[in-house]
């Protein structure tokens, strides 16, 4: 049950990352995410305090990439 817990949120995050710096135009040539691994530590990192203080989990959202209609969004 941990694994799916683990990979649910692996894939969630790193989809959510991946998202929101393509929207945002933080890939490299490539189209990869630089510093992806600081990225998926520090989500880690929360979801494991918020867990130790028995709050709900807390990870990276998609809604993040949303902007309002009257900003300017490259791309």
């Amino acid at each position: 049950m941990i694994f799916v817990f683990f990979f649910v949120d692996l894939f969630d995050t790193t989809g959510t990352l991946v998202g929101v710096a393509h929207r945002a135009n933080l890939l490299d040539k490539d189209g990869k995410l630089p510093r992806l691994k600081r990225a998926l530590l520090a989500d880690s990192v929360a979801i494991t305090a918020g867990a130790m203080m028995g709050t709900s989990s807390t990870t990276a959202y998609i809604e993040s990439a949303a902007a309002p209609p009257w900003v300017a969004v490259p791309g």
